[in-house]
């Protein structure tokens, strides 16, 4: 049933983890499932406030090892080996998307894709004992850099649910119900702010890749692509020149067999996905640097 859960509900990732063997591909089907129900109390409950209160239990619950988790949610860790504090912080994150959405700033951004992706990055970690800290900060900025990607993509749906995640910084004076609807002198400043927020997310995927050198080759070559898949959206809304408003971005099976077959030259061939050489940025880590797994808690 994970494994459907992953099929129906995340394509691209389920594209990249076919390549996996079965043992595998059953841990990552069972994180991601889990993630997914979490999701779904933010996202698809008519009642906010129940979900909201729901998932605060469950982050109390979870944060002090508690089986009540299970009044709320069906939560199944068995044998996952996932830190409970690293899922109770995705809880946290969650928990935003409950109330109104509207980020001020990019620090303010990053700290909410740590919370709801970073967290992901750490628990992937987590299923296959991946304990380096300088894997599990490149970690952190792979989930951050498909969080900024998922954000770019969702814009206007995310601002017909009352939610704005593009900083305030980026593009003073508008609203979420602006990003919907924009008058002609906004769409240009709307543009330019996707285009930073991409730019962003690109920062953050060449981060994360340089961690690509700590996974066993299996599930290094399965991130690679599924990164690759992801930042391909990214460059999708490029070529519509950053144009929000023609409909969800997406990328088709066609596309995500090619990007595949391209990309396999580069897996292969580029030392750096198989040598890790230098040290994680720790400035990548400066906005959330008091957070589990952050960059400067490294000892």
């Amino acid at each position: 049933m994970s494994v459907e859960t992953l099929r129906k509900n995340s394509k691209s990732f389920y594209f990249a983890s076919r390549f996996l063997g079965r043992a595998a591909l059953t841990k990552v089907a069972s994180l991601y499932s889990i993630c997914r129900e979490l999701d779904d109390l933010a996202d698809l409950s008519s009642d906010l406030e129940r979900s909201r209160l729901n998932l605060e239990r469950i982050e109390k619950a979870l944060r002090f090892k508690s089986s009540n988790s299970q009044k709320y949610i069906n939560i199944d860790l068995e044998g996952l080996g996932i830190n409970m504090e690293h899922l109770a912080n995705l809880v946290r994150g969650l928990v935003l998307d409950t109330e109104t959405v509207d980020i001020a700033t990019e620090d303010e951004l990053l700290t909410y894709c740590y919370f709801v992706a970073g967290t992901v990055g750490l628990m992937f970690c987590d299923l296959f004992e991946i304990k380096d800290d300088q894997a599990r900060a490149h970690a952190i900025d792979l989930g951050i850099a498909m969080q900024l990607t998922n954000i770019a993509r969702d814009v206007v749906e995310d601002a017909k649910l009352g939610r704005k995640y593009i900083p305030t910084e980026y593009m003073m004076g508008v609203s979420s119900k602006t990003l919907i609807t924009p008058v002609p002198s906004e769409v240009k400043k709307i543009k330019d702010a996707v285009s930073k927020l991409l730019t962003l997310a690109d920062i953050y995927y060449m981060s994360g890749f340089r961690g690509l050198a700590f996974l066993p080759l299996r599930i290094r070559f399965v991130v690679f692509v599924a990164g690759r898949v992801y930042r391909r959206i990214g460059r999708k809304l490029e070529s519509r020149q950053f144009d929000i408003w023609q409909g969800r971005c997406f990328v088709s099976l066609l596309e995500k067999i090619l990007d595949c077959s391209l990309g396999l030259f580069n897996f292969i061939f580029i030392k750096d996905n198989h040598f890790y050489s230098g040290t994680h940025a720790q400035t990548l880590h400066t906005s959330f640097c008091t957070l589990p797994g952050a960059d400067n808690q490294r000892k």
